[in-house]
This record gives C-alpha cells, sequence and structure tokens, in this order.
C-alpha cells in the first residue's frame, strides 16, 4: 500500500482536477488498492483545500490540544500507590478515560494489590 503522504499528494492532485472526493478515493483505491483511502477522509483533506490550506502536513492528534498535567499524575502516584483511576480524575479535573490513556502512556499498569507498577 502507498504511504499515507503520497496519497495525501494523490488527494490534492485530485482536488485540483476538480473531482470531488467520492470520485477522488474511487481514483485513487484503483491506482493504489482497494484499502488506500475511505470517501471519509477525502472528504476531510477537501475540507481543508477549499478552505485555502494546502499543506498536507497530517497534524497527527485530530481535535484539541491536551493540557494534561503528567507531573501532577505521576506525584499523586508517588504518593498513594494505592490511588484509584476515580480519584485521580476527580483530582485532577479530567475524566477516567483521560487518566486510562495517561497511565498507559507512562507505561503504568493497575494491580489492585499493589497499585500502579510499571509495565
Amino acid at each position: 500500500m502507498a504511504d499515507e503522504e503520497h496519497i495525501r499528494h494523490c488527494m490534492l492532485y485530485e482536488f485540483q482536477l476538480g473531482r470531488k472526493a467520492s470520485e477522488a478515493a474511487k481514483n485513487i483505491c484503483s491506482a493504489l488498492g482497494q484499502d488506500a483511502v475511505s470517501a471519509r477522509k477525502c472528504q476531510r483533506w477537501f475540507e481543508k483545500f477549499r478552505e485555502g490550506n494546502f499543506s498536507l502536513d497530517d497534524k497527527s492528534g485530530r481535535g484539541r490540544v491536551s493540557n494534561f498535567d503528567q507531573e501532577a499524575l505521576q506525584a499523586l502516584l508517588v504518593q498513594n500507590p494505592q490511588i484509584t483511576q476515580q480519584e485521580l480524575a476527580t483530582t485532577l479535573n479530567c475524566s477516567q478515560k483521560t487518566i486510562s490513556s495517561e497511565l498507559r502512556a507512562l507505561g503504568k499498569v493497575q494491580n489492585l494489590e499493589n497499585g500502579f507498577l510499571m509495565s
């Protein structure tokens, strides 16, 4: 399968030819393979192009930028290794899902008897 940057170039080319996103996706998949790109992905890129943004840099992590304080999380874990994810979420004013993701990013796993350990 073609790399993602190559596919983005193909999408821009199709956009510049005046094609619709769904047609572009079909053309790209026809040339590069059945699962090269989805119609929805083409639509998102075409939206950028219509707004005048022709940068092909893919900003990973769509959505808002995280302002999560990992140092505060680590300090709480040192202070109380038996603290629960829900207690961490309440203390750090975020969701339990965010805590779970941040713990995984730190390489921490929860052991019910001993608190959080490095994996």
